[in-house]
C-alpha cells in the first residue's frame, strides 16, 4: 500500500484534519463535505500522478523535488514559445 495520502486541511490553522489513502477518495471527499457543512474553510490536497509514480518507483524526496522543478520548467518553456500548443498571448 502506498503512503500517498489525500489530506483534508483547515485553511485557517493549516492543520491536517484527516488523511486518507489514495484508494479511499470517496471517503475523503465525504469527510471534506461534512467539514464544509460544519462551516470549516478546508482544502483538499491530493498527490499528483508524478508523486504517486515516484513513490512507487522508490524516488527519494530530493529526487522528487528535482523532478517537480524540471516539470515546472518544461511547462513554463512551452508557455513562452509562440509555436507551442500552450502559448498564451498577452
Amino acid at each position: 500500500m502506498t503512503s500517498a495520502q489525500i489530506k483534508i486541511i483547515d485553511n485557517i490553522s493549516q492543520s491536517i484534519l484527516a488523511s486518507f489513502d489514495i484508494d479511499e477518495s470517496d471517503a475523503a471527499y465525504k469527510f471534506a463535505s461534512e467539514m464544509e457543512e460544519m462551516g470549516l474553510d478546508i482544502k483538499i490536497s491530493s498527490p499528483s500522478i508524478a508523486e504517486t509514480l515516484g513513490e512507487t518507483l522508490g524516488v527519494n524526496e530530493a529526487e522528487m523535488d528535482e523532478f517537480k522543478e524540471s516539470m515546472e520548467a518544461e511547462i513554463s518553456s512551452h508557455l513562452d514559445r509562440s509555436d507551442s500548443c500552450c502559448f498564451k498571448a498577452d
